[in-house]
C-alpha cells in the first residue's frame, strides 16, 4: 500500500504511549529562583517544544472534555481566532469542535451524523468537513467537503450555507447555484468579506465575494504546475491554503510537492519546492516536500508547512528564502511530544498560527490529536524600571533592572543605539531627552545564545515652565482684583502660600507658582507683578431741594471726570431727575479707573402723582358702562370735561385726569383706554368650522381672562381659558366676567363630518412574472386610492380596482377610502400579493447510439418543478409523450427532432422549453461497458469500436470528477492506468467527442466498469 492510499483510508499505526514527568521543587531565596529558572530556560533555549493540547493518541471518539479527556476522529483542519481559541474540522465525527486556550474541548456545531442541514449547534449537520478559517468578528468558515458546500458558523453556533448547491461541479456565479469539486482548503480576509477555497479535485482556487463564486486561478480539471495569471496557471490537487500578511493566498499544492503563492488578482508563482517528492532542506528553489497538506503564516511572514508524508513541520524563512525542518523528523511517524526533531506526527493535515500566544496548532489526524508547537527560541528577559508608571522627570537618571540575573553581557539599547551595559543586569543610565523611549535588553546565556527582553517604554516628561494666565490686564484699578490661573497639574504652590490652581490678587506684589504635573515633576512659572491705579473722587450736588412734586425735576451735578454713568442710565455730568429713588454716579477718570459716588435720595410730596382705576385698557360690551376713579386731590379735570373724582363712561376712548393736591402739585394720569365692542366680536374661530372626524378647530375669546365656555347652551365644566378646542358638532359660545358683571357672546356653529370606513380587501397569489387585478370594496360609497406604503408613499392609482405590474416577489399594496366631503379612512387596508415561484424548465440529453440504437436519455435539470410533460417530436411513435422526470425515448428513424418539456409545480405555475436534437443511426458504432485490463490479451483496453466515425477527443473521470485520462488521437485506447499506475476496480465516466458520416459531430457520455 503506498502513502497516498494510506492517507485516503486513514489507517493508523499504534505507537508508544506518552510518558510525563512532573518536577516539584521548593524555592527559599530569590537567588535560587533566578538560578533555577535560568538553568531550566537555557535547557530549552533555541528550540521548538511540541505538546499535546487535546485528545488521546490512537483513541478515536467524539467526547467533549479537557485536554486528554477529549476525543476526536480524524481532526483534519484547524484555525485560530483572535482570542486564542482553536477550531477543529473533526472530519469523521462530522462536527466543528472548539478548544479554548486552557484545552477545554466543546462542540461548536454538528449533529455527528452525515447531513447538510443549516441550524444552530447540534441541529446543523456536515459531511466530512476538511478545513476551517476564522474572521475577526468571531465567525468560523468551513469547507463541508463531501457536501460540496462552504458553510459559516457564528460565535453562537448558528450554521448557514455561504455557497454551494450541494452537488459536485465547477459552476461559477450566484453562491446558491455555484458548485464545488471537493473543496479541501479555506481562508478568509479578516473582515469576512472575501473567502478563498482550494477546490481539490478540479485543480483550482475559487473566490467567494459579494454573493458570487468565481475561479481566481487555475484551469478546471487541468492538472499542472504552470505559474501565471488566472487560468494560465495550473495546480495539481491544491490542498490547504492560508493568507499571508499582504493578503496573498499561500497554497499547499499537494501532488506538485510545491508551495505556491496567489495574489488577490490571481497571479500564481511557485514559492518553494522543485516539484518532486522528498525531504531536502535548503534554498526554496532546491527544497523538496512530500505531499504537503496545509500551510500557515506567522506574524513575520514566514510560511510553515504541514509536510504530509514527511510527518514533520517545515519552515520557509522569507528573509533568507531557506527551507528548514522546524519540528519532527522526515519519514518518522509517531505521537511523541518533545523538542525539535524528537517530536513526531502521523497525518499532520492542518496547521494554524495563533497570534494570541505566538504558537502553532496542528491537527494530527491519524493520531486523533490536537498538537501545540511553542516557540521557545531564547531565555525571556523581563526589563523593569523603578519609575512609577514607567515615567521619569526631565533631567532625572533612570534605574533599569533585567531579570533573571546570572546571564552575562547585558546590553541595553534604544532601537539600534546602545545606551549602556552591565555585568549583573542592573544599571542607572544618564538622563534621556523628553518623550517616549523604547528600551530593550539582550544578554548571553550559558549556551552562548542571545536572550531578548520585552520592550520597556519609558516616558521622559518634558522640561516645562508652567504658564500662568490671567483674567484681564495686569494693570488694573484700585479696588479691582485679577484672577491668576496656573497650568493644569496635580499640586500648586503660589508665592503667597496659596495651594489652589486659581488665586485672586489686588496688590502690586510679584506672584509666581510651582506646579507638580501628573508624573510628579515640578516646574516654576515666571513671576507676574500687577500695577494698581487710583480712581477719581466721585460726589453729587443738587441745585435745589430733593423733595419735589411728581411733575417737577431737580438738577443733580457730578464731580469732574472723563465719563459718567448714572444709576438711571444717563451718561452726562449733570442730569435732571424727577423720579423718586436713589441716584448715584460712577465716574471714570482719565486712566480708565472708576469710582462710584454715595447715593442721594429724591422723593415726591405725598399723593403728588395722579392715577386712575381701573388702569385699563377696559373692554365693555355695547350697552354697558364702566366707572373710572381718580386718586384723591383738591381739584380734578377729566379729558371729557367732567370735574368730579369719579366718572361713568359708555363710549370708546382714552380718559385722562389732571389732579391738583394740597401741596399745589399738579399731575396728570396715564390715559385709560375704554373699548366698546359688539357681542359677535367676543368670539371667533381660528380655522375652518367644518372638518372631518379626528380634527378640531380652535375657538378664541376676545378676553384673556374671566372666560366660561358653553356648548349647545350648557356650561363646559373647567373650560375657562381664552381658547377652546372644539371637536364635536354643535353651537359654541363664551361668557366673560368683566368689571363685576357677565358678558355673553354670540354662538358659532361647528360641523364635524364622519370619515369613511376602511376598505375591505382580500389577499391573493400569482405566479412569478404575472400581473393581477386587485379590487377593494367600499362600505359607504367612498372612492379608493392605492398606495405602496402604509403611510405617505406613492399614489399608484384610484378607483375600486387596480392592475399591478408584473411581479416577481411578494408585494403589499395599501388602499384608503375618501368620501365626497374629502374625509379619508383613519387607516389604510393592506392587501398582500403572494408570488409563487415559476418553474425554470431545462434539460440535456445523451444519445445511446451503440449497435445502431436510436435511444435518447433525457436529463431533467428543471428548478422549482413538481410534474412534467414531455413531447419528443416523434409523431410516428406511440410513445411520443411522457410524464416521467427523466424519460428515455427510442426514435424510429434518424433525424432532427423538436423536443418539448412542460414543467408544472404545486402552485399551478408553468414553464415550457423546446430543444432541437439530432439523432444519428450509426450502426457501425459500439462502446463497451466493461473491460479487464489484466494483460491476458483479452479485452485489455477500452476503445470505441466500429467504422465510419472519427474520435476527436476522449476523457475518462473517476468518481470524484478528477480527470485521469485524456487523448485526442483518432483511434484512442485506455489501458486502465493513471499516472502510470493501474486504477482500482470500479466504475468510471467517459466523455467522447466524435465526428460521424455526413460530418455530423456527436458527444457521447456513459459509464465504463474496470474489472482486473
Amino acid at each position: 500500500m503506498n502513502r497516498l492510499e494510506k492517507f485516503l483510508t486513514n489507517r493508523f499505526v499504534l505507537l508508544t504511549k506518552e510518558a510525563s514527568l512532573q518536577l516539584h521543587f521548593n524555592i527559599k531565596t530569590k537567588y535560587f529562583v533566578y538560578t533555577l529558572l535560568f538553568l531550566l530556560i537555557n535547557f530549552f533555549a533555541n528550540a521548538q517544544v511540541v505538546t499535546t493540547l487535546a485528545g488521546s493518541a490512537y483513541i478515536a471518539g467524539s467526547t467533549d472534555g479537557t485536554a486528554s479527556a477529549a476525543r476526536f476522529n480524524s481532526p483534519h483542519g484547524i484555525a485560530c481566532d483572535k482570542n486564542g481559541n482553536v477550531y477543529v474540522a473533526d472530519r469523521f465525527n462530522h462536527k466543528i469542535r472548539k478548544v479554548n486556550p486552557a484545552g477545554v474541548v466543546t462542540t461548536l456545531a454538528g449533529s455527528g451524523s452525515v447531513g447538510g442541514f443549516d441550524g444552530t449547534g447540534s441541529a446543523a449537520s456536515f459531511n466530512e468537513p476538511w478545513a476551517v478559517a476564522c474572521d475577526t468578528s468571531g465567525n468560523v468558515y468551513v469547507t463541508d467537503t463531501k457536501n460540496y458546500k462552504i458553510r459559516k458558523i457564528t460565535s453562537a453556533g448558528v450554521v448557514t450555507t455561504v455557497a454551494g448547491a450541494g452537488v459536485f461541479g465547477t459552476t461559477n456565479g450566484p453562491a446558491n447555484i455555484a458548485r464545488f469539486g471537493f473543496p479541501s482548503g479555506i481562508c478568509v480576509t479578516p473582515d469576512g468579506n472575501t473567502i478563498y477555497v482550494a477546490d481539490h479535485n478540479t485543480h483550482v482556487i475559487r473566490k467567494i465575494n459579494g454573493g458570487n463564486v468565481s475561479t481566481l486561478a487555475g484551469t478546471i480539471y487541468i492538472a499542472g504546475s504552470d505559474d501565471g495569471a488566472g487560468n494560465v496557471a495550473t495546480f495539481n490537487h491544491p490542498y490547504g491554503i492560508d493568507l499571508d500578511n499582504n493578503g496573498n493566498i499561500i497554497v499547499a499544492d499537494e501532488w506538485n510537492n510545491t508551495i505556491r503563492k496567489v495574489t488577490p488578482s490571481g497571479n500564481v508563482t511557485t514559492l518553494a519546492g522543485v516539484g518532486l517528492n522528498g525531504s531536502a532542506d535548503g534554498q526554496v528553489s532546491a527544497a523538496m516536500f512530500n505531499y504537503p497538506w496545509d500551510v500557515t503564516v506567522d506574524n513575520n511572514g514566514n510560511v510553515f508547512v504541514a509536510d504530509g508524508f514527511n510527518y514533520n513541520i517545515r519552515k520557509i524563512n522569507v528573509a533568507t528564502w531557506m527551507v528548514s525542518t522546524y519540528v519532527g523528523t522526515a519519514g518518522v511517524q509517531g505521537a511523541n511530544d518533545g523538542t525539535g526533531a524528537a517530536a513526531s506526527f502521523d497525518g499532520a493535515t492542518g496547521i494554524s498560527y495563533n497570534y494570541f500566544d505566538n504558537s502553532f496548532y496542528v491537527a494530527d489526524a491519524y493520531n486523533y490529536l490536537i498538537r501545540k508547537i511553542s516557540q521557545v527560541s531564547s531565555v525571556a528577559i523581563t526589563l523593569t524600571t523603578a519609575a512609577v508608571n514607567n515615567t521619569v522627570c526631565f533631567g532625572d537618571s533612570i534605574y533599569l533592572q533585567a531579570a533573571p540575573l546570572g546571564l552575562s553581557n547585558y546590553v541595553f539599547k534604544e532601537g539600534a543605539t546602545t545606551i549602556g551595559s552591565s555585568a549583573n543586569g542592573i544599571i542607572t543610565i544618564a538622563p534621556l531627552s523628553q518623550g517616549n523611549h523604547n528600551i530593550t535588553c539582550t544578554a548571553t546565556d550559558n549556551n552562548g545564545a542571545t536572550a531578548f527582553s520585552n520592550t520597556l517604554t519609558i516616558t521622559v516628561s518634558p522640561q516645562f515652565i508652567p504658564t500662568v494666565s490671567h483674567s484681564g490686564s495686569i494693570i488694573f484699578c484700585n479696588g479691582d482684583s485679577l484672577m491668576l490661573t496656573a497650568q493644569n497639574g496635580t499640586a500648586y504652590l503660589w508665592s503667597n502660600g496659596n495651594t489652589t490652581q486659581n488665586i485672586y490678587i489686588n496688590n502690586n506684589t510679584a506672584f509666581s507658582v510651582t506646579v507638580t504635573d501628573a508624573d510628579g515633576c515640578k516646574g516654576v512659572s515666571n513671576s507676574i507683578t500687577p500695577t494698581i491705579m487710583q480712581g477719581p473722587v466721585a460726589t453729587i450736588t443738587a441745585n435745589g431741594t430733593l423733595t419735589i412734586c411728581a411733575n417737577d425735576s431737580v438738577q443733580l451735578n457730578a464731580s469732574n471726570g472723563s465719563s459718567w454713568l448714572w444709576t438711571n442710565g444717563a451718561t452726562t455730568q449733570n442730569i435732571y431727575a424727577n423720579a423718586q429713588g436713589n441716584y448715584a454716579v460712577t465716574i471714570t477718570g482719565v486712566n480708565g479707573c472708576k469710582t462710584t459716588s454715595s447715593p442721594v435720595t429724591l422723593s415726591h410730596f405725598p399723593g403728588s402723582q395722579a392715577s386712575v382705576t381701573p388702569l385699563g385698557p377696559v373692554t365693555i360690551v355695547q350697552g354697558n358702562t364702566i366707572t373710572l376713579n381718580a386718586t384723591s386731590g383738591s381739584t380734578y379735570q377729566w379729558s371729557n370735561g367732567l370735574t368730579s373724582q369719579t366718572i361713568v363712561v359708555n363710549l370708546s376712548g382714552n380718559y385722562i385726569v389732571t389732579v391738583t393736591n394740597s401741596n399745589g402739585c399738579v399731575s396728570q394720569s396715564n390715559a385709560v383706554q375704554v373699548n366698546v365692542i359688539a357681542a359677535q366680536q367676543m368670539i371667533n374661530a381660528l380655522g375652518a368650522t367644518s372638518f372631518c372626524d379626528g380634527y378640531s378647530v380652535l375657538l378664541n375669546s376676545y378676553f384673556s381672562q374671566g372666560n366660561q365656555w358653553y356648548f349647545n347652551g350648557q356650561v363646559l365644566s373647567g373650560e375657562t381659558n381664552q381658547q377652546l378646542s372644539a371637536t364635536d358638532s354643535g353651537y359654541y359660545s363664551v361668557a366673560v366676567f368683566q368689571n363685576g358683571s357677565w358678558l355673553y357672546s354670540d354662538s358659532i356653529l361647528v360641523q364635524v363630518f364622519t370619515s369613511p370606513q376602511m376598505p375591505v380587501v382580500t389577499d391573493t397569489s400569482i405566479c412569478s412574472g404575472n400581473f393581477v387585478l386587485l379590487k377593494a370594496q367600499s362600505l359607504d360609497g367612498a372612492n379608493m386610492q392605492w398606495y405602496d406604503q402604509d403611510t405617505s408613499g406613492n399614489l399608484l392609482g384610484s378607483g375600486n380596482a387596480f392592475t399591478t405590474p408584473a411581479l416577481n416577489q411578494q408585494t403589499i399594496y395599501y388602499v384608503q377610502a375618501t368620501s365626497a366631503n374629502g374625509c379619508t379612512s383613519i387607516d389604510r387596508s393592506a392587501l398582500t400579493v403572494y408570488v409563487n415561484p415559476s418553474p425554470l424548465a431545462a434539460f440535456d440529453h445523451t444519445i445511446q447510439s451503440q449497435s445502431g440504437s436510436l435511444t435518447v436519455s433525457f436529463n431533467n435539470t428543471t428548478q422549482f418543478g413538481d410534474t412534467y410533460n414531455w413531447v419528443f417530436g416523434d409523431s410516428s411513435s406511440a410513445t411520443n409523450t411522457s410524464s416521467q422526470i427523466n424519460p428515455t425515448h427510442t426514435f424510429n428513424t434518424a433525424g432532427t427532432y423538436n423536443v418539448i418539456l412542460i414543467a408544472n409545480n404545486s402552485s399551478g405555475c408553468v414553464d415550457t422549453i423546446s430543444q432541437k436534437i439530432i439523432v444519428n443511426n450509426n450502426k457501425d458504432l459500439f462502446i463497451p461497458t466493461t473491460f479487464t485490463p489484466n494483460t491476458d490479451g483479452m479485452n485489455d483496453v477500452f476503445r470505441v469500436r466500429g467504422n465510419n466515425f472519427q474520435v476527436n477527443e476522449m476523457k475518462i473521470y473517476d468518481q470524484w470528477g478528477t480527470l485521469i485520462y485524456q487523448t485526442d488521437t483518432s483511434k484512442p485506447t485506455w489501458d486502465g492506468t493513471s499516472n502510470g499506475e493501474l486504477v482500482q476496480n470500479g466504475t468510471y465516466v467517459y466523455r467522447i467527442h466524435l465526428t460521424i458520416k455526413n460530418n455530423e459531430e456527436q458527444v457521447l457520455t456513459g459509464a465504463i466498469t474496470v474489472i482486473k
